[in-house]
């Protein structure tokens, strides 16, 4: 539909014919509101097209738009070829410089209404691309002198763009180059979020990290924007950085809001560095109210390298005296508010207007030579007798196009000459402009092949002039603050110590677990998966030994990788070795069938698969936004910090690891009254339930408390060196300290204490019953040391052996209840006895009496 309303216009449109000569329309579309750069540039555009035919001299431009809508301009003029009127339009909106419907509007009214040719602008890369298509669909040529998008460069996509200024892709490495030169090892960058900021931004910071620079941080605005409550946002996080380069890829007015922005933080002055992609001339200080403070030192690139010429030099003093004064400039401004300040009157220019007498600048070079490009091929073309009058229009805007294909014009900005993607073919060198705090001064040049070359009378010892006052590249002020890792270096090393007498202590312990590996208490542990656990412990406290020192993106990348590959082999085998011992007791005392057998595969597969999640993890974490060294202030210090621009990466992988440590929790509660005899399920359960809470500590301090970077190193390598120990001693001390005293294994856990402070009912009691009892334990025990299987096979006979001891102690019991009763019989027999004892002495007595009785009256016979 829109397609079929734009071939009526250009179909049916009629054409002005003059006499004797074909009157033709061009137009020009610029930003004439707020800006004094645009309306400058407007002026440069309107100058090309006064001296083009030298009877211009009033340098006069006619308002022919109607009372309510001021923003049309028209002048007229003619040579002995072409009869020409040069309609003037703005592209700004009420509030922005460039507004995406005024410039479409402006460019349809162009086009269709006043049946121009072709058109010189738009100003903006953004801009130029809204308004190509039109161009395109109506075959008429666009040469833009401000937009500078790599993207304008298909032309499959916009057939009918041309360009006077360079692509951004030179300005892009010419700014790298130039950090790379003064020593910057980092940089901050503000770019706009359109076309040329987000192209010009990524070619900066591509060609950078080619270089070996890193960028400290990215932040994007919207082009226009005027709120400081959206820009210091922006500043603040760049202040966090503690970098002091920053690049600016926006354009002249952003570039001020921003500086002026910088200023109320403190960003500006000595020891900061500002570099602007161009297009921020000298006035743009004095119109921001910006200091001169801020000015020196500030760096601009600018595509305008070698262009230096007697006819550039004369123009621009014509254009300081004459063009450029009150009466001359024009605008159509006619919204109630301005960026400087109100207007007092219905005059259009803004009343701190203080550009007059200024010498054009770049942008506005470009506009004139657009204009002058556009008015040589329509003379070239007319003096072949061809116009719109003798070819009609569409076909004379194709014949247009294909005219300033070939072009080859003298201009301000050196020879007007473009390449097959309708580029500005021969300008390969850009300036290297720095503001000394009064003026700008060229100092160098960029070149593709060359790299920075200095302008005479300019070296590396004397150019360009720092913010500090300085001079000489050599002079640069740093790139960073002076950040460092640490302020109380004590505290570290103290760690450090610490750190490596647990290593010591960890090799001894793995060292132990060999020697002893035939001892049957030893055996128990299962000894591949506690060096296992050794050796995820001594990884672990690798990580202390790194953050030591200034942290790299190496460092910083590496840190991570240890931390979380270390957990998965120290918890990752505790986990492995509670649900085995769940698997073998709790599930079969609950009727729970299984296989008896646990391999060591299938005892390390919760190991390797935590393992495997985390390398996934991490791969995705390093593929999208890997940790780098940043700087950040703390309580007005810097630090040399790791950072992902995103903190959601490491958090989300604790509250995994806290996630698996409660599970792990769980697991360790359900088999808390199995015996040490069996399995260190009491130590592996209170090792995960101390980790747990120490982490918890750990976190409740460091995540709300504000901690600078010696605190945060002091407190989680302290908690990595007492979870560590904790686990450990809970592993092995009651272990090692039965191989060294020689306890025998059928005492082993002899006070183990269940969990109500009782003594376990599955602990083994030396002596606890009748002699059965003990020498069947002491019988298996004995079997099970000679015998070669692995510690997992002693256990599985020893839960097999539970079950047959227990009934040897209900036996043995019921021996020593007959036994009682016997010792009770004989006692009754013996008491009995003496009784019977007793009788048998009295009857013996009695006896004796009898006898004595008889025998005394024989003795008396006698």
């Amino acid at each position: 539909m829109v397609i079929g309303i734009i071939s009526l216009f250009v179909l049916g449109a009629p054409l002005v014919v003059g006499s004797p000569l074909c009157h033709m329309a061009i137009g020009g579309v610029y930003q004439m509101r707020r800006s004094p750069l645009g309306l400058q540039r407007e002026a440069g555009g309107r100058a090309a097209f006064c001296e083009f035919f030298g009877n211009c001299s009033s340098f006069g431009a006619v308002n022919v738009a109607t009372p309510d809508d001021d923003t049309e301009y028209a002048i007229t003029a003619q040579n002995s070829n072409i009869n020409i009127t040069y309609h003037i339009y703005s592209e700004s909106g009420e509030e922005t410089n460039s507004n995406t419907n005024q410039v479409v509007a402006s460019t349809i009214e162009l086009i269709f209404r006043k049946n121009v040719v072709g058109f010189v602008g738009p100003h903006g890369s953004a801009a130029s691309k809204s308004v190509a298509p039109i161009s395109s669909v109506a075959k008429a040529p666009m040469i833009s002198y401000g937009g500078t998008s790599d993207e304008l460069s298909d032309k499959e996509a916009y057939p009918q763009f041309f360009r006077t200024i360079p692509r951004d892709k030179g300005t892009g490495k010419a700014i790298a180059e130039f950090m790379a030169f003064s020593g910057w090892k980092t940089f901050c960058m503000i770019n706009s979020f359109d076309t040329y900021g987000e192209f010009g931004g990524t070619e900066v910071e591509l060609h950078a990290k080619s270089l070996g620079l890193s960028v400290a941080t990215r932040q994007e605005m919207e082009v226009g924007e005027d709120d400081a409550d959206e820009i210091l946002p922006l500043l603040t996080a760049i202040k966090a950085t503690g970098v002091r380069v920053v690049v600016l890829f926006l354009v002249s007015d952003d570039v001020g809001r921003v500086l002026k922005q910088a200023e109320t933080l403190g960003l500006t002055g000595p020891g900061y560095t500002w570099i602007s992609s161009g297009d921020f001339a000298l006035d743009d200080f004095a119109l921001h109210g910006l200091t001169t403070t801020t000015a020196r030192g500030f760096i601009s690139v600018d595509s305008f390298g070698g262009m230096q010429s007697t006819k550039l030099s004369n123009f621009q003093n014509t254009f300081a005296n004459t063009y450029n004064q009150a009466g001359n400039i024009i605008t159509d401004f006619k919204g109630e508010s301005n960026e400087y300040e109100e207007l007092p009157t219905d005059s259009a220019i803004p009343s701190n207007y203080n550009a007059y007498s200024q010498q054009l600048d770049i942008i506005g070079l470009f506009a004139y030579d657009a204009v002058l490009t556009l008015l040589t091929a329509m003379d070239t073309l007319a003096a072949q007798g061809f116009t719109p009058c003798t070819l009609g229009l569409t076909k004379y805007r194709q014949n247009l196009t294909s005219q300033i294909r070939q072009s080859s014009v003298t201009g301000l900005t050196g020879t007007v000459a473009f390449d097959s993607n309708q580029d500005r073919s021969n300008i390969e060198e850009y300036d290297i402009v720095n503001h000394d705090g009064t003026t700008w001064s060229r100092v160098a040049t960029w070149h593709p092949t060359r790299g920075i070359e200095f302008l005479a009378g300019k070296t590396a010892s004397n150019s360009p002039v720092w913010s500090t006052g300085e001079t000489g590249i050599s002079s640069a002020p740093p790139d960073t603050i002076g950040a460092s890792a640490f302020v109380h270096k004590s505290y570290r090393i103290a760690l450090v110590v610490l750190a490596a007498i647990l290593e010591a202590i960890i090799v001894g312990l793995m060292v132990a677990t060999y020697v002893f590996r035939d001892n049957l208490i030893v055996k128990a542990m299962s000894i591949n998966m506690m060096q296992v656990i050794n050796l995820g412990a001594m990884i672990a406290l690798t990580s202390i030994f790194v953050n030591f020192p200034d942290p790299t993106d190496q460092s910083c990348q590496a840190i991570p990788v240890i931390l979380h590959v270390s957990f998965a082999m120290v918890f990752g085998t505790l986990f492995a070795k509670n649900n085995r011992v769940k698997h073998i007791i709790v599930d079969r005392a609950g009727g729970i069938k299984g296989d008896k057998q646990f391999s060591d595969l299938a005892y390390a597969r919760p190991v390797m698969g935590l393992i495997a999640m985390v390398g996934i993890y991490i791969i995705a974490w390093y593929s999208s936004d890997p940790p780098k060294a940043v700087q950040h202030i703390f309580q007005d210090e810097s630090f040399q910090v790791c950072r992902s621009s995103s903190s959601w990466w490491y958090f989300s992988i604790i509250i995994f690891e806290l996630a698996f440590l409660f599970y792990g929790a769980t697991i360790a509660w359900q088999i808390r009254n199995v015996p040490s005899i069996f399995n260190e399920a009491t130590a592996i359960s209170t090792s995960l339930y101390s980790t747990l809470l120490i982490s918890a500590v750990m976190l409740g301090i460091l995540i709300p408390l504000g901690l600078n970077p010696d605190e945060f190193y002091a407190i989680s390598s302290m908690g990595t060196i007492v979870i560590l120990a904790t686990v450990l001693t809970l592993l092995y001390g009651p272990r090692l300290y039965a191989v060294i005293t020689k306890i025998d294994a059928s005492e082993y856990g002899k006070t183990e204490i269940g969990s109500a402070g009782k003594p376990s009912k599955l602990s083994f009691r030396k002596g606890g019953g009748g002699g059965t009892g003990h020498t069947g334990n002491k019988s298996a025990l004995g079997s099970a040391k000679n015998n070669p299987e692995t510690a997992r096979s002693i256990e599985r006979e020893m839960d097999e052996l539970r079950e047959t001891l227990q009934h040897e102690r209900k036996r043995s019991c019921a021996a020593d209840r007959e036994a009682e009763g016997t010792r009770k019989m004989l006692a009754s027999y013996k008491s009995q006895n003496e009784t019977l004892a007793d009788k048998n002495k009295e009857l013996e007595k009695i006896v004796v009496s009898l006898m004595e009785e008889k025998m005394t009256p024989q003795k008396e016979a006698i």
